[in-house]
C-alpha cells in the first residue's frame, strides 16, 4: 500500500461520517510529515451551510492544529475531486498538493471542469487525481442509488369508474370509494357535463380526477375512445374499469385494460352483480391491478 492510498482510506472513513448522517459521502484528511493534522466530511445539509464541504472543515482543523492559516509542506487528501471553492481554500492556505480519489464532471476544478491550479495565481499546488477512485465513486454511486430508491414513490395504479356505478345507489358505495382514494388514482369516465360530474363527486365526498366527454349518444366507440384518453393522461402503473354494462366491458376489452362488473342492488342487470362497497372488492381490485 502506497503513502497515498494509506492516507486515503483516512478520507474514506470520514466519508463515512458524512454517509451516517445522510450526507454526500465525501471525507477529506490534511497530512504535514506523515500526521494527519486536520479531518473533515461533508456536513452541508446538516449544519444548512453552503461552505460546509470536507475540505473546507479539514482545512479549518488544520489551521487552528498549527496556528497559522498558511499551511506549508500539507497535503489534502480527499474522496472526491475539489469543487472551485474548496479549491481556492487550497490555494488561499498554500497547502502543496491535492490527492484525490474520484473524479467530479460536474464541479471539479483541478482537471475535469477547470484545472485551477493550472492558473497563474500566486500559489499552484500539484494534484493527484483517481487515488482508489473506485472505492470513493463507489461510495458516491451507491449513497445517490439508494437515495433515489428511496425517494421514489410507488405508482399507483388507477381505477376507472364509469358513471353508472357511483349513481345507482350514491349513498351505498361512498364509504368504499373513499377507501379507494387511498390506494388509487380515481377517474371518472362521464358522458355528463362537467358541472353535473363535479356535483356527484361533491355528493360522494371524493377529490377525483375524472374526464368529462359529452356524446350525443352513448356507443361502443366514443366510451373506447374517451378510456384511451382517459388511459394516456395519466401515467399510472395500470388500470382497471369498473361498469356495469355489456358497452362497458366491450369497451375495456377493445382498450386492451382489465375489467371489473361492479352493479348494485336494484339493478336490472342480469350479468353477475359485484358491489365494490367492501374490503374483499378493493382487495381484488388490487390483485387485479397488479
Amino acid at each position: 500500500m502506497t503513502q497515498d492510498e494509506k492516507f486515503m482510506l483516512e478520507a474514506i472513513d470520514e466519508a463515512k461520517k458524512a454517509l451516517a448522517l445522510g450526507e454526500v459521502p465525501v471525507g477529506a484528511v490534511i497530512v504535514r510529515n506523515g500526521t494527519i493534522i486536520g479531518r473533515g466530511y461533508n456536513r452541508r445539509e446538516t449544519d444548512k451551510n453552503a461552505a460546509g464541504h470536507a475540505e473546507m472543515a479539514a482545512v479549518e482543523e488544520a489551521c487552528k492544529n498549527t496556528g497559522g492559516w498558511r499551511l506549508w509542506n500539507c497535503c489534502l487528501y480527499v474522496t472526491l475531486e475539489p469543487c472551485p471553492m474548496c479549491a481556492g481554500a487550497v490555494i488561499n492556505s498554500r497547502i502543496d498538493r491535492v490527492v484525490f480519489g474520484a473524479y467530479d464532471k460536474k464541479a471539479g476544478s483541478c482537471s475535469s471542469v477547470i484545472d485551477l491550479f493550472a492558473l497563474p495565481f500566486n500559489h499552484r499546488p500539484a494534484s493527484t487525481g483517481g487515488v482508489l477512485g473506485e472505492e470513493c465513486a463507489k461510495l458516491l454511486s451507491d449513497f445517490f442509488v439508494s437515495k433515489r430508491t428511496k425517494n421514489i414513490t410507488p405508482p399507483k395504479s388507477r381505477v376507472i369508474l364509469t358513471l353508472d356505478t357511483i349513481t345507482k345507489s350514491p349513498e351505498e358505495p361512498s364509504e368504499a370509494l373513499r377507501l379507494l382514494k387511498k390506494d388509487f388514482v380515481l377517474v371518472l369516465l362521464s358522458f355528463l357535463s362537467e358541472d353535473e360530474t363535479a356535483d356527484i363527486l361533491h355528493t360522494l365526498g371524493l377529490e377525483a380526477i375524472f374526464d368529462s366527454r359529452i356524446f350525443c349518444s352513448r356507443d361502443l366507440s366514443s366510451e373506447t375512445a374517451a378510456l384511451r384518453h382517459a388511459v394516456r393522461r395519466h401515467g399510472t402503473k395500470s388500470t382497471v374499469l369498473t361498469g356495469s354494462t355489456d358497452l362497458d366491458r366491450a369497451a375495456a376489452q377493445t382498450s386492451g385494460i382489465e375489467y371489473l362488473h361492479a352493479a348494485y342492488s336494484g339493478s336490472k342487470t342480469k350479468a353477475p352483480c359485484r358491489k365494490i362497497n367492501s374490503l374483499s372488492d378493493i382487495t381484488e381490485l388490487k390483485e387485479i391491478s397488479r
